[in-house]
């Protein structure tokens, strides 16, 4: 689990950070990437369960905007 985990949270960093290149909102990204973060913090300094799990409820969070932010955006380029 340690050598598994924080690459796949850096690897779903990274995949926030290239869906902003589609659908340009602000709000999925920062979360996200704080969530990440907030994942990867509570992994390496103390192993603070509460602060990994609200990072991984913030991805999932995330995902969702980011996903709605995608169909606004193809709704867009449809009209």
């Amino acid at each position: 689990m340690n050598y598994v985990f924080p690459p796949f949270v850096v690897i779903s960093i990274l995949g926030v950070i290239q869906a902003y290149r589609f659908h340009k909102q602000l709000v999925p990204t920062v979360v996200g990437t704080v969530s990440g973060l907030s994942i990867l913090f509570g992994f390496y300094v103390g192993w603070q369960l509460t602060l990994m799990y609200i990072g991984m409820l913030g991805l999932l969070v995330s995902a969702v905007l980011g996903h709605l932010a995608s169909r606004k955006q193809e709704k867009l380029c449809q009209t």
